[in-house]
């Protein structure tokens, strides 16, 4: 990919982001959980995308117009760090 992590960054959601977690009771909850959060997605894209690796789903980014950009600002974030393009000498909160 050519494109710069600036602009990657500028394409997706802005501000700052943070993990949210919901504890399941079971897997029917989680799938019930995951479909009202596709359902109440504003500005529906028609896809839905999910970050891969190595065949599994690590992050499901969802279907809103900035889906897609998110999932390459954290690909491309995750492999340049991996790739030892990225140093690991800021503190991260």
């Amino acid at each position: 990919m050519s494109e710069s992590l600036r602009e990657l960054s500028e394409r997706a959601t802005p501000g700052e982001w943070n993990i949210y977690v919901e504890n399941m009771p079971d897997l029917s909850s989680a799938e019930s959980e995951a479909v009202m959060l596709i359902r109440d997605t504003p500005e529906f894209s028609g896809r839905m995308v999910m970050v891969n690796a190595g065949g599994s789903c690590p992050a499901l980014t969802g279907c809103s117009a900035k889906s897609e950009a998110n999932a390459h600002f954290i690909v491309a974030l995750v492999n340049a760090y991996r790739a030892g393009r990225l140093h690991d000498d800021t503190a991260l909160a």
